[in-house]
């Protein structure tokens, strides 16, 4: 993933906590956070 710095600094503004420096964990923060967020919606 070439951008999961600009994601991950993105994600961290909103409230997600990381515990690596992955960009393994960046992918699974953000599929979380979206999948968090349709479910909020509903």
């Amino acid at each position: 993933m070439e951008n999961y710095a600009d994601i991950k600094k993105n994600l961290i503004a909103k409230g997600v906590e990381f515990k690596s420096e992955t960009d393994t964990e960046v992918l699974v923060q953000l599929i979380e956070y979206i999948q968090i967020k349709k479910i909020s919606t509903c």
